[in-house]
């Protein structure tokens, strides 16, 4: 209820929007949290969450049309979501092919639309490359990092491959402590917390 006045007196703000949306989610009414996402969406759209969290309204509402749509937006903005395990477990599991097809076109329009923006089209490539070496398709990976890979990437196209790498010629970054957690498992706890700590 508190949320309502305060959006019914400032409108223009997205944090009572999206934040009433998770509390009707919570409440079990997706219809409301739906419209609280979508208003959230219309104030902010680049906020981390926001599409998830309309994703996931449409999800509870049966509407898996809309739930791909908006989680494939959010995976665009927000690529780390990926990597989430509730994308092999629990209730969004079965969704995870659709999603990521989804995502894939996305991708591959977004870019066919972006020759005018080299930073925009250098950002679609790395994120396209990831979802393609996440799902195990590494020499579609390796196309899109060959137009705007790096250091990183092709560090885990090297290991993917079987190779071996060195961590310390690798940019400061959480990736670079993960690469070497994977290669020496006698130390990979302590390099684990060093990756989450790093930036």
């Amino acid at each position: 209820a508190w949320f309502e006045r305060g959006n019914a007196t400032v409108p223009y703000q997205e944090f009572g929007h999206s934040n009433l949306g998770w509390l009707w989610i919570e409440q079990n009414n997706p219809a409301a949290a739906r419209t609280a996402f979508q208003q959230s969406i219309d104030l902010l759209p680049a906020k981390s969450g926001v599409f998830f969290g309309l994703g996931f309204s449409c999800f509870q509402s049966g509407d898996t049309a809309c739930a791909t749509d908006a989680f494939a937006l959010e995976l665009v903005r927000h690529p780390v979501v990926l990597t989430s395990p509730m994308w092999r477990f629990g209730t969004l599991a079965p969704l995870a092919p659709t999603v990521t097809e989804r995502l894939e076109t996305l991708y591959t329009g977004l870019l066919a639309k972006s020759a005018g923006d080299p930073a925009l089209t250098a950002f679609l490539h790395q994120g396209r490359g990831t979802l393609r070496w996440w799902l195990g398709e590494v020499d579609a990976a390796a196309e899109d990092w060959a137009m705007a890979g790096g250091p990183v990437q092709q560090a885990l196209l090297t290991l993917t491959q079987g190779g071996t790498v060195d961590p310390e010629t690798l940019p400061e970054s959480p990736a670079k402590y993960a690469i070497a957690a994977w290669q020496r498992p006698d130390q990979r706890q302590a390099l684990l917390e060093k990756a989450w700590v790093t930036q």
